[in-house]
C-alpha cells in the first residue's frame, strides 16, 4: 500500500490514510508529506475524497470505511490501483513485460527437454508455472477480464513476502538451470569423445 500511496502522491495528488499501528514505513510516508492516522475515527476521513484504495485487512466494521460507503465514495481494492500504476509504463513497455515472462517460460520448456533429472525439470516448471500465471492473472486483473484476485505483479508489485518467495523461485530455477547446461555440456564432449574414438578405429 506505500507504494501505491507514494505513486498517486507523485503525481500531485493529496493522499490521506489509516494504518492500525505506527510504524517505520508509515512514520516515512508522514514525513513525506502525507496524512496518516492510527485511530478508526470517522472524523480523520477527509471531507472532499475521490478514491478510496483499500486491502482485506481493513474490518467490514471500520467506522471509516463504513463511513465511505454511505458517502457513495469510490471504493478500489488494492490489486486494482496496482493495476492503474502499470500504465505509467506505456503500450511499449506493457509488451515488455509481457515478453520477459514468456520468455521465461520458454527458456524453463527448454530446461525440461534438456533436463536429465526429472525432479530438477518439474521443480523449474512448476515454479516458473507459479510466476507466470500469477504475471498474467494481474494481467488478467488489470483489463478488466477477472475480479481482482489481490495477488502482487512479480518483481513489479511492492510486496514483501511474494518479492522474497519470487526471488527465491527465480534463484532455484537458475540453479537448475546452471546444472542442466553444465550437464548438457558434458554429455556433448562425451559424445565428441566418442565420436572421435570411432574416426580412430
Amino acid at each position: 500500500m506505500s507504494a501505491i500511496a507514494r505513486y498517486f502522491y507523485s503525481l500531485g495528488i493529496k493522499v490521506s490514510g489509516y494504518d492500525k499501528t505506527l510504524t517505520e514505513l508509515t512514520s516515512a510516508l508522514v514525513e513525506e508529506g502525507m496524512n496518516i492516522h492510527f485511530d478508526d475515527n470517522e472524523k480523520r476521513v477527509p471531507e472532499e475524497v475521490d478514491l478510496v484504495v483499500y486491502t482485506p485487512a481493513i474490518p467490514a466494521d471500520h467506522l471509516g470505511l463504513q463511513l465511505v460507503k454511505k458517502k457513495g465514495i469510490p471504493l478500489m481494492k488494492r490489486a486494482q490501483a496496482v493495476s492503474y500504476t502499470h500504465l505509467e509504463y506505456g503500450l511499449i513497455g506493457g509488451f515488455a513485460i509481457i515478453g520477459l515472462f514468456l520468455w521465461l517460460l520458454l527458456r524453463s520448456v527448454r530446461l525440461v527437454t534438456r533436463s536429465p533429472k526429472t525432479f530438477g525439470a518439474i521443480l523449474a516448471m512448476g515454479l516458473t508455472l507459479n510466476i507466470v500465471v500469477q504475471a498474467f492473472a494481474n494481467i488478467a486483473v488489470s483489463v478488466q477480464l477477472v475480479p481482482a484476485t489481490g495477488l502482487t505483479f512479480p518483481l513489479i508489485s511492492m510486496g514483501g513476502t511474494s518479492f522474497l518467495f519470487t526471488c527465491i523461485s527465480l534463484g532455484i530455477i537458475l540453479s537448475v538451470s546452471r546444472f542442466v547446461e553444465e550437464a548438457y555440456e558434458e554429455k556433448k564432449k562425451t559424445e565428441n569423445l566418442s565420436v572421435a574414438d570411432e574416426s580412430n578405429h
